[in-house]
């Protein structure tokens, strides 16, 4: 399975950005894993941001295929209201489903985010559309925070994750976005899910601007998407973010020299 979970960043002007973060561990059995399977996407043109849990060969290929055509503009108008795009991303959803062979279909959700408007202008919104052999189709809508706070987590490292979201929730620092990444990277270090694993993913939203894919480093190594990023040229453009969500220089791995510094809170 895996651990999925979006959060809202709020500063003093209001909500300022939306995350995703995931794992990268696929699970077939126990013993069966493949910690560097790709569970995050983010538009290269649109505000857009999209993750699954589940079933790891069907979501990951009809989410690239979805987020294919809302780039090209087939999915639904860039402008579309909220309950359109929704509809439009679990027709796209079912119309896949029903053609995917009946034996190999297994429960997953897809989680999509979107901004509207820029700047001060801007609202977040987030939807999640599910599937079970069980219940069938579903959307939830879930309500946004008035605060940095998790709006969501999924998979079968939800429960886990709370211990540690809770002792930073509650450290000095208090609800903000860098400690709900810190809890989460805290959660895939402890191991106590074991179909959660591998480096962490991170995708988000701003204001302005498109989605952004950040580098991350983790275990004193570079990942991108949950493929490992060799040595050698690092694109200047790519952001980076490190196990206390310090911005870092990709080519060194260290935290910007400008960049404001975090220590980890003594009850976290």
């Amino acid at each position: 399975m895996t651990t999925l979970i979006g959060w809202l960043g709020v500063d003093s002007r209001g909500p300022s950005s939306l995350y995703l973060a995931a794992d990268s561990r696929f699970t077939w059995t126990p013993d069966v894993t493949w910690d560097y399977g790709r569970k995050l996407f983010a538009s290269r043109s649109r505000p857009v941001i999209l993750g699954y849990c589940g079933d790891v060969m069907f979501a990951s290929h009809a989410i690239g295929q979805a987020l294919e055509l809302l780039e090209a503009g087939f999915l639904h108008p860039a402008e579309a209201a909220p309950a359109a795009r929704i509809a439009a991303l679990e027709a796209f959803l079912q119309e896949s489903l029903q053609s995917y062979p009946s034996s190999q279909q297994r429960d997953f959700s897809v989680v999509y985010a979107w901004r509207t408007g820029s700047d001060l202008n801007s609202s977040f919104l987030l939807a999640e559309v599910s599937w079970s052999a069980s219940a069938g189709w579903s959307c939830v809508t879930p309500s946004l925070p008035s605060e940095s706070a998790v709006i969501i987590a999924r998979g079968s490292g939800q429960q886990h994750f709370a211990s540690p979201y809770g002792r930073w929730k509650d450290s000095e620092i208090g609800r903000t976005s860098r400690g709900v990444y810190s809890a989460f990277c805290d959660h895939l270090a402890s191991g106590t899910d074991p179909r959660t694993g591998g480096p962490p993913q991170l995708v988000a939203l701003y204001r302005s601007g498109p989605a952004i894919t950040f580098g991350v480093i983790y275990s004193g190594a570079r990942w991108l998407s949950g493929a490992r990023v060799p040595d050698g040229s690092i694109p200047e453009e790519i952001e980076w973010r490190d196990e206390l969500f310090h911005r870092c220089d990709g080519k060194t791995m260290a935290v910007k020299p400008d960049a404001q510094r975090h220590a980890r809170p003594r009850s976290a």
